[in-house]
């Protein structure tokens, strides 16, 4: 298969605070990237209007994949650009504009740590300049899927490994990216992904996920959404089925203060979009 030369990420700009139901129209595009395969995989707006784009890369860096960390003006011209890693696969999940107006970006890293994937924390200052990093993981394989900066300071990275089956592992941090609690989270003998974590209103921390498990002859597919406490300890975890093939990829808190899960469900009539709404 051909390599992927460039990836293009696009941003449509709300002008209102209001939704109107004709087309929108595209104000710009932009693609980013080298000779080889450049993957975008999470953008945010920042506070002075432009974006933070964290991106996987082939073409610059350490060598293997790294981490690809561009920002950009309002109107998608770049500013400065710079990578993260070692000599093997380093590959980012998300980025989150900090409150220091620095950035953390979440990912897996291949190139340090104990060995195998493990979780990966790089702290940047407001140019992209590293402060700190850290890794998260036990020998054997943790893949990040989400990072985000919690309310005092620190940072929950959520993700999942192998051992067995399939576990949903979740990490918290001080300010410094020093770990304070990981918990691992698995149901009965079937595997647990953890894709996605939002902070809830009580200090606690919502995780929408994957459960997978063998029924009558098959896999079947369920969204999750589990409950930790402040402290990590686990107080529920419950599952959405529509027909028996639905990934949860993402959770967002709404404006009312609950949640909506994000995902794919699958039928005879191919792939869809399929949303949850859940209180907390």
């Amino acid at each position: 298969m051909k390599a992927i030369k460039y990836f293009a990420c696009i941003v449509l700009l709300a002008l209102t605070s209001r939704i109107y139901s004709q087309i929108p129209d595209t104000i710009w595009t932009k693609t980013f990237g080298g000779s080889l395969a450049d993957v975008g995989n999470s953008v945010k707006q920042t506070n002075d209007g432009g974006f933070i784009v964290a991106a996987t890369t082939s073409s610059f860096g350490a060598g293997g994949q790294d981490i690809y960390l561009i920002k950009t003006d309002e109107n998608g011209d770049t500013l400065w650009t710079k990578t993260f890693g070692g000599p093997a696969n380093d590959r980012a999940s998300n980025v989150v504009q900090t409150n220091d107006n620095g950035y953390a970006i979440f990912g897996t890293t291949n190139s340090f740590g104990n060995g195998g994937d493990d979780f990966l924390l790089w702290k940047t200052d407001s140019l992209g300049n590293t402060e700190w990093f850290k890794t998260y993981g036990t020998g054997i394989s943790e893949v990040a899927s989400e990072g985000q900066q919690t309310s005092d300071g620190g940072y929950i990275i959520v993700g999942y490994y192998y051992n067995q089956v399939y576990r949903t592992w979740a990490v918290k941090t001080d300010s410094l990216g020093n770990e304070i609690w990981n918990k691992s989270i698995r149901w009965s003998s079937s595997d647990l992904f953890g894709n996605s974590v939002q902070q809830s209103n009580d200090n606690g921390f919502v995780i929408c996920g994957t459960w997978s498990y063998w029924y009558s002859g098959s896999y079947r597919y369920n969204y999750t959404f589990t409950k930790l406490s402040e402290n990590g300890d686990s107080l529920f975890l419950k599952y959405y089925e529509r027909n028996g093939s639905e990934r949860g990829r993402i959770i967002r808190k709404t404006l009312d203060g609950n949640f909506i899960l994000g995902g794919i469900t699958f039928s005879t009539g191919g792939s869809h979009t399929w949303l949850v709404k859940v209180s907390q």
